[in-house]
């Protein structure tokens, strides 16, 4: 007889998958059948092996209908190989969106950043949407994305306005809005949209029993309050990605690099 208290391996190497299930009809939205989305966030050119295999297995043993790449898949301080070779294989499979974080803008090419994954097969959600069919091409939601403000406010209000329009144009359809920052949760209670993905935080850097959010977190300082986990608000909810790569000298502690995968049901 199998030891059910045995630890058992974890098939994706040093990558966990976090799985969320989020109903449709609690936001009053149709659908008939689930919809599976894999969300990849902070990936910093991270290199996970030939073909980042274990980040492949996982996508594949989910069997996304999209994978949506956050912001920070490119880091100004390292070769952009692996971030296009990410996108680059992620698309040969599945669908893929892109949206670009403060790290792209960092690398003070922003256009190369967008013009490189769209190459690579990407479709680039900059304030544009993107209706995603599901099993039987009869299912829907709306995927939505907004780029980080850095040095770019005025262009980020925009294409906040420009998601929350799309929402409010397919009021039926479950929607989803991908932007950075979860600092910025304030503002996305506000937002049409029934689901925000974000990262940026990186779990809090360093994770201990009894403090999940971690010990720092970018823009938000000690302690963050938002930087990993889900978080439900009056009209919508926001799930914080722990992100996949490191974008510090400082080791990454009791936090490892994480995939979300959302699985929407009717």
């Amino acid at each position: 007889m199998a030891n059910r208290n045995k630890k058992q391996p974890n098939p994706y190497g040093k990558i966990v998958r976090t799985d969320y299930i989020l109903s449709a009809s609690g936001s009053g939205k149709k659908l008939t059948s689930p919809v599976r989305l894999a969300f990849l966030s902070d990936l910093h050119c991270e290199d996970f092996g030939s073909g980042q295999a274990p980040l492949m297995n996982l996508l594949k043993a989910f069997s996304p209908h999209a994978v949506l790449i956050g912001g920070d898949a490119y880091d100004e301080r390292r070769g952009w190989e692996k971030a296009t070779e990410t996108i680059s294989l992620c698309a040969q499979n599945w669908k893929t969106f892109y949206t670009p974080g403060n790290h792209e803008v960092k690398t003070k090419a922003l256009d190369k950043c967008r013009t490189d994954a769209v190459r690579a097969g990407a479709i680039l959600l900059n304030g544009t949407s993107f209706v995603l069919a599901g099993d039987g091409g009869t299912d829907a939601v709306l995927l939505c994305g907004a780029e980080d403000p850095l040095k770019h406010e005025e262009e980020h209000e925009k294409q906040m306005l420009s998601c929350a329009d799309a929402c409010k144009a397919y009021p039926d359809l479950f929607s989803v809005l991908m932007t950075h920052r979860p600092e910025r949760a304030d503002e996305y209670k506000d937002s049409p949209a029934d689901l925000i993905l974000t990262g940026h935080a990186h779990g809090g850097q360093w994770i201990f029993p009894g403090i999940p959010n971690g010990v720092y977190g970018p823009d938000q300082g000690f302690f963050p309050k938002y930087a990993s986990g889900e978080f439900r608000f009056k009209s919508n909810r926001m799930i914080v990605s722990r992100g996949l790569g490191n974008v510090t000298h400082i080791p990454r502690f009791g936090n490892p690099p994480e995939a979300v995968c959302v699985t929407i049901v009717p």
